[in-house]
């Protein structure tokens, strides 16, 4: 499995978004409520589907519920969802915005990288990200997804735990493990220590994620 980061968009999304992803932990005001996001960052090019038009986002911009997000090749971003989560884009990436339930947030991830710091919920209220092949559930916690172009997904954990679904079976995934999932079966999670220490390919983004963001800033 291959994480969709670039190194050195990591360490320049860890240098230069750092205020913007400080640890969000208000509760959704309005669970509710059509769902929304605002751009706080924006750096390239990146698009909104409104209809059939394409639109380039500018901070400041609102994404509205049922819109679909595109990062283009060297753009990224960060989101701030009404509910108060938080989620940087990266490149290549596209994502719909979603509430398929009246208090469930949805990020429908259809491929590429996204880091996220879901705001708490209370209740019934939940926070999703679908891919392909996988859903991840979570309750207020900070983790990673990612879809390659085969629709491969991996879902890195860095704080609490998550809940990943995948044909069929569920796995608990806590800080530090990594699981991946291909339309036939879902690995076993692993600690990413493995991947820290060996890292090959694309994966040598979480060497970088690690030691030039997360660990540094501690949330971003």
């Amino acid at each position: 499995m291959r994480l969709t980061i670039w190194i050195s968009l990591v360490a320049a999304a860890a240098l230069t978004l750092g205020a913007a992803l400080s640890p969000v932990f208000a509760a959704d005001p309005n669970p509710e409520a059509p769902l929304t996001a605002r751009v706080l960052k924006v750096k390239g090019r990146m698009l909104v589907k409104d209809g059939e038009k394409d639109v380039e986002l500018t901070q400041g911009a609102t994404v509205r519920e049922g819109q679909e997000v595109q990062a283009s090749e060297g753009a990224s971003g960060v989101l701030e969802l009404s509910d108060g989560s938080r989620v940087i884009v990266f490149p290549a990436t596209r994502l719909r915005l979603e509430r398929p339930a009246k208090k469930t947030v949805r990020l429908d991830q259809k491929e590429g990288f996204t880091w996220i710091r879901a705001a708490k919920k209370q209740g019934d209220e939940s926070f999703e990200v679908k891919t392909p092949v996988a859903v991840a559930g979570v309750r207020g916690t900070a983790f990673s997804a990612d879809v390659d172009p085969e629709g491969h997904s991996a879902i890195c954990v860095c704080e609490g735990k998550v809940e990943v679904e995948s044909g069929g079976q569920k796995q608990m995934i806590r800080a530090g493990e990594l699981v991946a999932a291909r339309p036939d079966a879902m690995d076993k999670p692993f600690h990413d220590r493995s991947v820290l220490e060996r890292p090959e390919g694309r994966r040598t983004s979480c060497l970088e994620c690690h030691q030039g963001g997360f660990a540094r800033y501690r949330g971003y």
